[in-house]
């Protein structure tokens, strides 16, 4: 198993290194552990401002905390972060002191000290500080919680509370594994992770949402269906109708499987057929885009650039001739 691990204890004000040099060590640690960000407005700008980051990484699992202090800060996430990033993960967020204001999917919502929030790499951010804050983040794989949780784009940007019950058993486990992460090999981090990961969808998802069998099912049908889908990416003539039938169920029930998530079973199709095409050309092995986009499912050159300009906000040339970095 392949690992990036960062370990880091930092303590700097203006007068021990220079301001540009402290935020520059923020972002990178945010974009090793999480993903990549760029500043906003007055992100980091006070003289005092000052930084304490621990983080640990192992694929595509992460655990993070982070204290700053001193003023506000801002930092956002746009298509151009998006395409330069790899990873498709959940983050969820526990703020422990102040509170943290992020917007994505057209909403905007305060994560106040004592909640947790649940957030999409997949998707353009922004994310504001007012003050001086103590945040967890858990990195989840996107695969893992496709598999388990239904319409998950619904629940991000919701905050529960981390005071008692439920919350506070998965604050309480978060805060365990972070201390204990250093010592633990990355076997055993990842096998640690997934439980914990588990009881975070829990405790966004809300008991009576999957705790029933029919929710499980309809959970389990859903992957099955992703997954035929997403090995047969390449057939320009994929048939929702014979993804239906290989899953042994009605086409009108896959079409409700899919809204029940939050996007119609074709809008799934584009996206991983674009998500696919923007990893390929960005990998090095793609050979021209027009092999991409032939791999990828697409017979129309001028629509598969269309789409990719409005997913990523670049052409499927500039990606693949890396101008965007």
């Amino acid at each position: 198993m392949s690992a990036s691990i960062l370990q880091t204890q930092d303590r700097f004000s203006g007068c021990a290194i220079t301001l540009p040099d402290l935020r520059d060590r923020w972002l990178g640690f945010i974009h090793r552990h999480l993903m990549p960000y760029h500043l906003g407005s007055g992100a980091a700008t006070h003289r005092d401002f000052a930084m304490e980051a621990e983080g640990r990484s192992v694929d595509d699992w992460s655990i993070i905390r982070i204290t700053t202090t001193a003023g506000k800060g801002q930092l956002m996430r746009d298509r151009k972060q998006i395409a330069a990033d790899f990873r498709e993960r959940y983050i969820m967020y526990i703020s422990l002191r102040d509170s943290i204001e992020f917007e994505q999917f057209g909403r905007k919502s305060r994560c106040e000290a004592g909640t947790a929030t649940l957030l999409s790499s997949s998707d353009p951010l922004v994310h504001s500080k007012f003050g001086d804050n103590d945040t967890i983040g858990l990195g989840i794989p996107r695969e893992f919680v496709d598999q388990r949780l239904m319409g998950v784009e619904r629940r991000c940007l919701t905050p529960i509370s981390v005071g008692d019950g439920l919350g506070r058993l998965m604050a309480e486990s978060l805060l365990s594994l972070q201390r204990n992460a250093a010592k633990m090999s990355d076997d055993e981090f990842v096998k640690a992770a997934h439980p914990l990961a588990d009881l975070v969808l829990l405790a966004f998802a809300g008991q009576a949402d999957v705790t029933t069998s029919s929710t499980c099912v309809r959970t389990s049908n859903l992957a099955r269906a992703k997954r035929l889908i997403r090995e047969q990416l390449s057939d320009p003539d994929l048939r929702l109708e014979d993804i239906a039938r290989a899953c042994g169920f009605s086409l009108s029930y896959l079409h409700k499987l899919f809204r029940d998530d939050g996007r119609t079973a074709r809008e799934y199709v584009n996206e991983e057929r674009l998500q696919k095409a923007h990893l390929l050309l960005k990998s090095g092995r793609a050979v021209s885009v027009t092999n991409v986009a032939l791999e990828c499912g697409f017979s129309n050159m001028s629509h598969f650039s269309t789409a990719f300009r409005a997913a990523f906000g670049l052409s499927p040339r500039d990606v693949l001739s890396k101008r965007w970095s």
